[in-house]
């Protein structure tokens, strides 16, 4: 179940993307009304699984203070190009999102964000995914895709292995919700992935501790 990202990240194209792939990613990122709604100018943001920084490096333009975590050395080497070509001060750390409050402390961001991350994992992980991040930061807000007949016709799956080789543990929305029932589920929003990632159905979540 193991994935290695630097490898997928190369089967869809490469982990550099070009001006016109930057101006989509920073079009959703800029129109995306959670990040408005729940982040002020300046917060402090850690991208969980930053890959290419297609949300980081929009957010670091739009005034936020980003930093970017990642456990693949060569994965991080890519996205250290885009920002330097696209970006501003990111800060990107070699680490396991698993073992989060190792490299923080309690409340060290604003928010935690990750963009068709959480998927990838089976039940038992994604509750301990989330806890670090809610340890290290008061809110979550993320993105993944969930299981609708478009989907389905998407990924056409085989099990939860899909099409492009990669485990995806794909739930309905309402199944979402009644699966983190320790958090809290502030809002979430529906909404179709751009042209360049494929036009999946996917759900955004804004997630709080419960004890908050």
């Amino acid at each position: 179940m193991e994935i290695d990202w630097y490898k997928a990240f190369l089967s869809w194209g490469g982990l550099e993307f070009s001006e016109k792939d930057f101006n989509v990613y920073f079009d959703n990122v800029k129109n995306n009304d959670l990040y408005k709604k729940y982040l002020k100018k300046g917060a402090r943001v850690l991208d969980v699984g930053i890959g290419p920084g297609c949300s980081a490096i929009p957010l670091s333009l739009l005034g936020y203070s980003v930093t970017g975590i990642d456990n693949d050395k060569r994965v991080i080497d890519g996205t250290r190009k885009n920002i330097n070509r696209f970006g501003k001060n990111i800060k990107l750390i070699h680490g396991d999102a698993f073992k989060l409050s190792k490299f923080f402390r309690k409340d060290s961001f604003d928010c935690c964000i990750h963009d068709g991350l959480m998927e990838h994992f089976p039940d038992e992980r994604i509750i301990e995914f989330l806890q670090q991040q809610i340890y290290v930061a008061p809110l979550v807000i993320c993105s993944i895709p969930i299981m609708t007949r478009r989907n389905k016709e998407h990924f056409v799956a085989k099990g939860d292995v899909f099409r492009d080789g990669i485990y995806r543990n794909l739930k309905t929305m309402d199944e979402w919700k009644k699966f983190l029932k320790e958090f809290s589920i502030v809002e979430t929003k529906k909404r179709r992935a751009s042209e360049k990632i494929g036009r999946f159905d996917e759900l955004f979540l804004v997630i709080k501790s419960k004890t908050i």
